[in-house]
Order: C-alpha cells, then structure tokens, then sequence
C-alpha cells in the first residue's frame, strides 16, 4: 500500500518509490520553467531572430534564468522544510570544485560561467523527473503540440521554405551563434526547422517521442509518433540522433514486466562504443571515407585528436576545464572551438578523470537493476540507451535537451524504494525495537 504523503507535495506518483516532496510555489516555478525551457529550445532560431531585430538578444537568456529561479525555489522550501534533496548538495559541490578548477586553469570567469551553465539543465532534468513522470494529461498535450509544430518546421525546411534565420548570426555580448546553419558539408543541407539547428531538432523530437514510447496508452498513437519521430529525424540529416532513436525503438519493443537483460546488454554495448571509440580509432589508419560517413570520419581524423591534445595541454587529470574545451573556448578568443563531439570526450574534458565516475556509476546502476526492471528502472535504461548511442557522435553535456534527460536517468536511477510495511515488521531491526520498547 502505497504511503500517503503531506499535504502540498507531488502525490506519490510511481508505486514503490519516495519521490521528492515539491510544495506546491515550486510545482508551479518548475512547470513554468519546463514550458519556457521547451518552447525556447525547440523555436530557438525565430525567437533569436526576433530578439536580434528588436536588439534584445539577451532575452533568450530567459530560458535559464527560468530554470534557475525554479531550482532556487525549490531549493528554498526543501530546505526551510527540512527536505533538501541530495542532489542540490551533490551538484553544489561539484560545481564549486570544478569550476574553481576551470578557472585555476584557464583564468578568465566568464568562459568558466558559461561552462557551468550548460550545466543547468541536468539538474533541472534531474529535479523534475518527478513532475515529467507524473504523466499529466495537460504535459502530454503540451509535448504533442511542440512535436507537431516542430514537425511542421522540419519538413518546411526540408522543403525549402525560406527561412528567414537561416544562417544568421546572433551575438550576446562576446558570444555568438549561428541559427540553422547550412552546413554544406559533403554537399548536404542541414535541417533544423524552427530549432537552433539539426541537431535540436531531432533531439527534441527524439525525447518528446520517447516520453511517448514510454508512457503513451494506446500502441497505435506509440507506433505512429515512433515511425514519424524516425522520419522527422532522417530529414534533419542527424545520422547519429537517427541510430541513438532506432535504438530507442527497438529497446522499448523489449516486454515491460520480463527480464531487461537485451537492453542492459544493448546499454553496455553502446557505453563501450563511447568511451572505447575516440579512444582507439583515431590511432588507427582509417580507409577512405565514404560520403554517408564523412562527418564520423572527420571526428576520428580531427575532432577528437584536437580535443586529446587540448586536454594533454592542461591536465590528465583535471582535464582541460570548463571553458578550456566547448562553448566557454569561444571567450578565449579561440578561432576553433574544441567541442569533443563525444559525450565522454568532452566530459572528460569537463570533469577530467572524474568523468570515469560521473558516467560510470549511473551505467552501472542501470546494469545492476533488478529484474524484472520497474517503470522508473526502465525509463533510466532507455533514456541512456539514447543519451549515450547519440553521445558517440556529439558533446550530451552542451546539449540542452540531452542534458535535462541525461540529469532525469539519473535521478531515477538514485531514488530509492520505500521499504513496505509487511517486510519491515518482519525485519530484524523491527523486532529488537519491539522487544527494547516491551509489552
């Protein structure tokens, strides 16, 4: 029997599980900060396009600071209530450590800053797993409507609609971006619709249809948003979102309540590709590329040496640092930015020998799940099974999407089971107490 929980928190929401008690100020703040986090993501480059016409560029900062007030908030009133969940504290001290670390190596705050702010959305995934799994019908509405319409902006551009963003510059302060760019590479358009670029676009469109997969009811609607998620995907010409998704699909036709052991082994196949890849191939003589590989060919001839090398420049240890490495390079005065297009690659850039730990613990969580896996098990299992298939090719951390899903596996892997009323009373431990306390 599931416990009751006190008045103005989320009600227990996944059987067995004591979720994190969120007062209903903080319910709102981190709900509104979803909506505007996921609008400003997937309508990224007509936002900035109106912001830099009315010389508000600054403006779509407001996405983070959204976030940022949301997890002050709750911050705020689980502390004041006595229930500061762990991964404020976890989170805190890893920033504090690694940032000072950053800065220690590259001396200039802002490009440390930055770093940390890509940052942001993994705690905030991390933080509002609880609401994002509650399946709220009014949610799931939400995520549809920003699937179709992002749909809509990817076969647009497909299509060749003009787009007045494509390609623009957007420039906050010393930072600048580039909307929708049209790559070329190998001669090929890249999609991004009404998202910051391809690769948004079919990350988006990979996470809503993921929920879907999940936890949609009906096996029509599951099936019809996974073929048309794949489709919206192979349009955006995102190769490595399109294996990390197929992925996805295949992992979720495993049976619910049997055994997960083909995803697990799925998972530890995926990992190993991962971390072992930019590891090992780019020691290797590669043959010529053939075109459908040429962007794979290009991180194991230069990305990931580069990012090797900027790393053996600063620290085998500490890494290179948050600003060393990724977007924060930009505030160096970098013409290149080292972006490591590995999710592993640039967390060790980040986080340096600590990155083997902050990514193998939660694989190892997932692999030791018990079986048969529950809802929230399986939901960590998926989710990397996507976070870390689409994490050969590029940098999850400065991925905003990513990231926030990247932070929900996570928690779900480190919340814990309520221990039931039946097998506490036959415990050990509740039988001293009753004969301490007597007749």
């Amino acid at each position: 029997m599931p416990l009751k929980h006190p008045e103005n928190s989320v009600p227990h929401l996944l059987g067995d599980y004591q979720l994190p008690t969120i007062p209903p100020l903080a319910r709102f703040s981190l709900v509104l900060a979803f909506v505007i986090f996921v609008v400003f993501t997937a309508f990224e480059a007509p936002l900035r396009y109106v912001f830099t016409l009315g010389g508000a560029t600054w403006l779509i900062y407001v996405r983070d600071l959204a976030m940022l007030f949301a997890i002050m908030v709750l911050a705020c009133q689980q502390f004041w209530r006595h229930q500061l969940q762990p991964a404020f504290i976890i989170f805190g001290f890893l920033l504090a450590f690694h940032g000072m670390v950053s800065f220690l190596q590259c001396g200039v705050l802002i490009a440390v800053l930055m770093g940390l702010k890509t940052l942001l959305p993994l705690l905030y995934g991390a933080l509002f797993l609880p609401l994002l799994l509650s399946k709220n019908r009014y949610l799931v509405a939400f995520l549809i409507v920003i699937w179709v319409i992002t749909a809509i902006g990817i076969v647009a551009d497909f299509q060749g609609y003009s787009m007045p963003w494509k390609g623009m510059n957007a420039t906050v302060a010393d930072y600048t971006v580039v909307i929708n760019k049209k790559w070329n590479y190998q001669g090929e358009d890249r999609i991004g619709g009404f998202a910051r670029d391809s690769v948004v676009a079919g990350t988006i469109t990979a996470f809503i249809g993921t929920y879907v997969l999940l936890f949609g009811r009906s096996i029509i609607f599951r099936a019809l948003i996974a073929v048309g998620s794949l489709v919206l995907i192979y349009l955006t010409t995102s190769k490595g979102c399109l294996i990390a998704f197929s992925l996805v699909v295949l992992a979720c036709l495993m049976p619910m309540r049997r055994s997960q052991l083909p995803n697990k082994v799925l998972l530890g196949c995926i990992f190993a590709m991962m971390v072992l890849f930019p590891i090992t191939l780019p020691n290797y003589l590669m043959p010529s590329s053939p075109e459908i590989l040429a962007s794979f060919f290009d991180r194991v001839a230069r990305v990931w040496p580069a990012a090797w090398d900027n790393i053996a420049m600063h620290s085998w240890i500490f890494g290179s640092g948050m600003g060393n490495i990724g977007v924060g390079q930009q505030f160096l005065r970098f013409e290149d930015v080292d972006t490591g297009d590995n999710l592993f690659v640039l967390s060790y850039g980040y986080f340096g020998i600590f990155s083997i730990l902050y990514l193998g613990l939660p694989f190892l969580a997932a692999l030791l799940r018990k079986t048969p896996v529950d809802e929230m098990g399986r939901y960590a299992i998926i989710v990397l099974i996507y976070i870390f298939g689409y994490g050969i090719v590029i940098n999850g951390i400065e991925s905003s999407i990513a990231a926030f899903m990247m932070g929900s596996a996570f928690q779900a892997l480190a919340l814990r089971k309520i221990v039931p009323v039946s097998e506490f009373s036959r415990s050990p431990y509740r039988q001293s107490v009753v004969q301490q306390a007597g007749p």
